[in-house]
C-alpha cells in the first residue's frame, strides 16, 4: 500500500505552480506531459489539480484534501507577478494630466 501525504493548500499550490513553471520553461512541446506531472504530483500530496495550458503559461487550480481551492497563473517565460514583487521607486510620478517636475519652468513675471 502506498502512503500519501496531505499538504496545506498554500504549500501545495506554491509547489505545483513552481513545478508547472519549470516544466513550461524547459519544454516547447508536450502539454499533456506537463498536465500529467502536475496532476500526479497533486494527487501524491492528497490534492487535485487542473490546468489550462496556453503557450508559455498555465492557469492552475488546486484543491486540497480539506476542500479549499486556489487558482494561480504561472508564466513559463518569466516569473508570475504573484511570485515576484518589484521595489517601489522613491521618486513620485506625475498624476494623469499633471506635468512632471522636469517640465515645470519658472514663468517670467
Amino acid at each position: 500500500m502506498e502512503q500519501r501525504s496531505v499538504a496545506d493548500i498554500d504549500d501545495l499550490t506554491a509547489f505545483l505552480a513552481r513545478l508547472a513553471g519549470l516544466l513550461l520553461r524547459s519544454s516547447g512541446e508536450g502539454a499533456h506531459l506537463i498536465e500529467r506531472a502536475v496532476v500526479d504530483s497533486a494527487r501524491a500530496f492528497g490534492g487535485v489539480a487542473s490546468l489550462l495550458l496556453v503557450p508559455e503559461a498555465a492557469a492552475l487550480t488546486v484543491t486540497a484534501a480539506d476542500g479549499s481551492t486556489r487558482t494561480v497563473i504561472e508564466h513559463g517565460s518569466r516569473r508570475s507577478s504573484a511570485s515576484t514583487r518589484s521595489p517601489r521607486s522613491n521618486r513620485s510620478s506625475p498624476k494623469c494630466g499633471q506635468a512632471g517636475p522636469e517640465s515645470r519652468r519658472p514663468t517670467a513675471g
